[in-house]
């Protein structure tokens, strides 16, 4: 009996273990299998009317859209696909934030005139990738922009709804 509650303690110590390394994996961008941030992203063109592209939304809990940022104000339009993530695609994308650093992504780069920019937005932090190269070795320019387009590839990646183009 006592060798049973010994093993019984030991499989539960393993358990509360693998749970917590687990929730640390995720960082700070997940928990009780919810973003703690919503996060948007949005590939944008400038030109003589403003800003144009395309966003990608994904609420805490997981629903995600996707559709054309309008000229002028950068405002979203009308989402042409949407849908919801399930918690291990949440989890897959809070491993890739974290993998990739998204909480110390520097705002980067110099403006062009009709620049094609990334921006990211985690709550009501924004992060803004120029095409000019910043002033930093080209070893370290390439590796914020593998970055930034790690991140972005991850977001995209999980917004597909089949029988839909973004």
């Amino acid at each position: 009996m006592k060798s049973l509650l010994g093993l019984l303690a030991i499989f539960s110590i393993m358990v509360i273990a693998s749970i917590a390394c687990k929730e640390d994996q995720l960082g700070e961008y997940m928990q009780a299998n919810q973003l703690i941030k919503p996060i948007e992203v949005f590939e944008l063109q400038g030109g003589v009317v403003g800003f144009t592209g395309t966003y990608y939304t994904i609420a805490q809990d997981g629903t995600w859209a996707s559709g054309p940022v309008l000229p002028g104000k950068e405002k979203k339009g009308p989402p042409t696909a949407k849908g919801t993530l399930t918690s291990e695609q949440l989890a897959q994308l809070s491993k890739q934030l974290r993998e990739h650093d998204l909480a110390t992504l520097p705002s980067y780069g110099a403006p062009v005139v009709n620049p094609r920019i990334v921006k990211i937005k985690i709550g009501q932090d924004t992060k803004v990738l120029n095409p000019k190269p910043g002033e930093t070795s080209q070893a370290d320019d390439l590796a914020i922009r593998n970055r930034y387009k790690a991140i972005v590839s991850a977001v995209k990646s999980l917004c597909v709804n089949p029988g839909t183009s973004p």
